[in-house]
């Protein structure tokens, strides 16, 4: 396991972000129950597929070619938003729902089936960089498989969200030298949004029930203020600690984060 030494400089009170304090070794409280179906109708389209994000890294191909409707062919490049995803396979694109619903009878026999499951994650671009020792973490904690999130209830599946996302923006200020979110005062949820973005567009990563009905729903718990879990309250590796009674959740929530942004914080 690595260690990073860092002198850190602590906020003044006045810019300090809030914190919410819990007793050391408060239990996680989840709500809600797993979900193991996709919608009920089978042209339903995830509405939140990738868009373009500021400064994160977009997956790249090693040998890219320009996305088309599966149904009307045409390439991404004729259409002025990016095609959308059928949420069973996350694999068929479309332009609208039109097209969806005239492929459905060709798309339905591969729809949702192991050979036609997308791909693995395209290399990271060549200025992705991922922080010293994380591949090896990724193996020891058991994580390169990319199912982190699976099989967990929903409410469980949503704080893990939130808080990988809150352990980043406090990464980023203590060791990577960038005040954001609450660190920087401003409006919070457009980061978080942009990093749910960018979870959707890392193959397997999120559960197969994930849609754009569990997403809305995870934004609007991680700026409800209802609970410990809260993208307007900053966090530290302790604290994590504490809440999750487990040692090393911050390393894994790290980890996380740095497969969804495609780069370490260093």
């Amino acid at each position: 396991m690595f260690t990073i030494a860092v002198l850190r400089k602590a906020p003044s009170p006045a810019n300090y972000p809030p914190r919410r304090r819990f007793l050391a070794g408060a239990a996680p409280t989840f709500t809600g129950k797993a979900k193991y179906g996709t919608s009920s109708k089978p042209w339903a389209i995830d509405e939140h597929s990738p868009i373009p994000v500021d400064m994160e890294d977009p997956q790249t191909s090693a040998t890219p070619a320009p996305p088309r409707c599966f149904n009307c062919k045409k390439l991404q490049t004729e259409f002025p938003k990016l095609l959308m995803r059928c949420v069973k396979c996350r694999t068929a694109l479309y332009c609208s729902l039109e097209c969806q619903k005239a492929d459905w009878k060709s798309h339905k026999p591969t729809c949702h089936l192991a050979g036609s499951a997308p791909p693995p994650n395209p290399p990271q671009g060549p200025t992705a960089r991922h922080n010293p020792g994380f591949q090896a973490m990724n193996d020891m904690f058991g994580l390169s498989n990319d199912d982190f999130l699976h099989d967990r209830p929903e409410g469980e599946v949503f704080n893990l969200l939130i808080d990988s996302f809150r352990m980043r923006v406090e990464d980023e200020s203590v060791y990577g030298g960038n005040t954001i979110g609450v660190y920087n005062g401003e409006n919070t949820l457009p980061l978080f949004k942009k990093f749910l973005s960018l979870a959707e567009s890392r193959q397997k990563l999120l559960p197969t029930w994930w849609s754009s009905v569990e997403r809305g729903e995870c934004e609007r718990l991680a700026e409800s203020g209802s609970q410990w879990s809260d993208i307007n309250c900053a966090v530290e590796k302790s604290e994590i600690q504490d809440h999750y009674n487990d040692n090393l959740m911050p390393m894994k929530m790290r980890i996380l984060a740095e497969k969804i942004y495609g780069k370490g914080f260093m």
